[in-house]
């Protein structure tokens, strides 16, 4: 899993450049001809040199390392778990289309920074199964695949109650 380092806290205004960054990051990373940083200036507005201090700063929060693994790849592994992806649980399925939109919202909260993708994932998941009344909130085959075993304490309960707000207050 990745470790972030102590991410300063970010102003909106920067999130486009953060995101800009992160897109020619994972472009460069996937092996594949990128375009060069002044065409990507033209397209995106950012100057060359903005956006290669804000790549740097990517990579040092990241420790370097972009294979870290994503909050979204986690929930998706922990909805396989649970069998969403069999055709006979389809009908019975009340979160799996909700939950990539509820990401892309809590991705927003500077709350979620430096918390482990795992967390974030199984906060996600309970939310939504809380919402949508499917009980139990979080079934043991996802403490058995996890080991978290108890989500009334710790990282995880912090994490449940921050997004439990955040959807309580129109997120």
């Amino acid at each position: 899993m990745c470790q972030s380092s102590a991410i300063p806290t970010l102003e909106p205004s920067q999130w486009p450049l953060i995101l800009c960054s992160c897109i020619i990051l994972a472009a460069e990373r996937s092996g594949q001809s990128t375009p060069p940083y002044q065409q990507v200036e033209i397209v995106s507005g950012f100057d060359v040199h903005s956006m290669m201090a804000m790549s740097s700063n990517v990579m040092t929060w990241l420790h370097q390392d972009l294979s870290c693994i994503s909050v979204l790849r986690v929930t998706q592994l922990y909805v396989e778990r649970l069998g969403h992806y069999l055709q006979e649980f389809k009908q019975l399925d009340k979160i799996t289309a909700e939950i990539q939109s509820f990401l892309l919202k809590v991705s927003c909260s500077p709350i979620t920074a430096g918390v482990r993708p795992s967390a974030v994932a199984a906060a996600v998941l309970v939310v939504l199964r809380r919402q949508k009344g499917q009980v139990p909130y979080w079934p043991v085959a996802l403490e058995l695949m996890t080991g978290y075993t108890n989500i009334h304490d710790g990282d995880l309960a912090a994490c449940i109650a921050h997004l439990q707000d955040l959807l309580d207050h129109g997120l």
